[in-house]
């Protein structure tokens, strides 16, 4: 099992020390099992000794946390919201002890995150959504065995070539000891031919790490206007990063967005995050879907962290909906169409939509046995191209929303289902873990 984040279990949800066997089965009751399931699954004594022994120091270590953070924003939020300042630290208190994100309280979250303002979005997001996957995680694990690697890029590359689904080719391998490896026959060739390369690391995420080099006359030039005298330079500066940041990076080809995107999505390659989940009964369905466009035309990827657009899409029809930035405003603000578009996006459909559904469809069903996958696929000329894989596929755009809390979701209720049925298959028969389960 992949050791989770250190901050899921910083503050234990007070479902740790809950009897399940008689509360409703409600979403909120059904993932606090799951969370305290996992954390008593993944700790060892020792661990566990000391957690529990911190529990009476829980309210002053939660204060302390987010007291001073709390003041750097609540006034913006008490606009937005009409709630006092202690009203919100309230609010922000029950969140961290798991006690239920109310739709309010996900925009806080996001608020607090784009302001600097400690790890308070990180309760929510990761106790509500992350440790949910990595329960789903652990679960497909221990009941079917360790699958297909998601994250690192250049496996899940190799995973799609070899089931003959269309993915972004890696040509290099720059390895932290200074080594250049190519992927393939020929790849150090096409390489040097290409006009332009991306960079990232093999492991990686919210574009974080990622350079875009276009040739020019033999020469490299960097987004930030950098230059570089040759493929040779352009290799030694890969390998110093490398070195320097103890990390692969990955030399990609570059692909360009349809004429119709380019418009108005500039360089950077726009692409669709669909999110599907296996159910217990064998089927994988969507459960969530966006679009991102960059909003800055010199921009090399198109994440929202990295100051992109997250449209929101009907996983179901692919239309698209209103449209969300990282800028998060006291009061939420819905764009119908990104900077330098003449036509809103919202409305329309997404373009390729049936393509790119079925190849994120079929990447889970011949990649994964894991339950949950947010797959990035971006349309080309050629058709849609998978990207890569985020098996713990984040959530910050939809907490934007203060009316669409994810416990409301088509995804959440599914989650549920899964997860009563993985304890079931985990837990023994009078688990406390488990619903309905006879004994006490």
């Amino acid at each position: 099992m992949r050791t989770p984040k250190p901050h899921f279990y910083r503050f234990p949800t007070a479902g740790l020390f809950t009897d399940y066997r008689n509360l409703p089965q409600t979403e909120m009751n059904v993932f606090r099992a799951a969370r305290a399931f996992l954390a008593f699954a993944d700790m060892n004594a020792q661990r566990l000794g000391g957690l529990l022994g911190a529990w009476p120091m829980l309210p002053v270590n939660l204060l302390t946390e987010t007291l001073p953070a709390w003041t750097r924003y609540n006034k913006p939020a008490t606009s937005a919201f009409d709630t006092s300042a202690l009203d919100q630290l309230r609010q922000c208190v029950r969140l961290a002890l798991n006690d239920g994100p109310s739709p309010t309280g996900y925009y806080l979250a996001g608020i607090a995150e784009h302001k600097g303002a400690a790890e308070i979005g990180n309760y929510i997001h990761d106790q509500f959504h992350e440790t949910l996957v990595e329960f789903c995680r652990y679960a497909v694990e221990q009941l079917h065995g360790v699958q297909r690697e998601l994250d690192n890029k250049l496996a899940f590359e190799e995973n799609c070539r070899e089931l003959d689904l269309p993915c972004i080719e890696t040509f290099l391998r720059v390895k932290s000891d200074g080594k250049v490896e190519p992927t393939r026959a020929g790849a150090l060739d096409r390489a040097r031919l290409a006009p332009s390369l991306f960079i990232k690391p093999v492991r990686g995420s919210q574009g974080q790490g990622t350079e875009r080099w276009d040739a020019d006359a033999g020469a490299y030039t960097a987004a930030d206007n950098r230059r570089l005298p040759d493929f040779d330079g352009l290799l030694q500066h890969l390998k110093s990063r490398a070195g320097k940041a103890d990390v692969d990076l990955l030399v990609q080809q570059v692909l360009a967005n349809p004429s119709r995107i380019s418009a108005y999505g500039g360089r950077a390659l726009s692409t669709v995050r669909l999110v599907t989940l296996r159910t217990s009964d064998g089927v994988v369905r969507p459960v969530q879907a966006g679009t991102r466009v960059a909003a800055n035309p010199e921009a090399v990827v198109d994440n929202y962290h990295a100051g992109g657009i997250y449209f929101h899409v009907d996983y179901r029809t692919g239309e698209i909906g209103t449209g969300t930035s990282m800028d998060f405003p006291a009061a939420p603000e819905y764009l119908t169409l990104p900077p330098r578009a003449d036509v809103a996006l919202t409305g329309n459909i997404v373009e390729g939509w049936t393509e790119i559904r079925r190849l994120a469809l079929d990447l889970h069903e011949k990649l994964t046995m894991h339950t949950i996958g947010g797959w990035d696929i971006a349309l080309t000329d050629n058709g849609p191209v998978a990207v890569e894989c985020n098996s713990v596929p984040g959530m910050p755009a939809p907490r934007q929303r203060p009316f669409s809390g994810f416990l409301r979701t088509e995804y959440a209720d599914l989650l549920r289902s899964e997860i009563m049925a993985f304890l079931d298959s985990l837990a023994p028969a009078n688990s406390r873990f488990r619903f309905g389960a006879e004994g006490k």
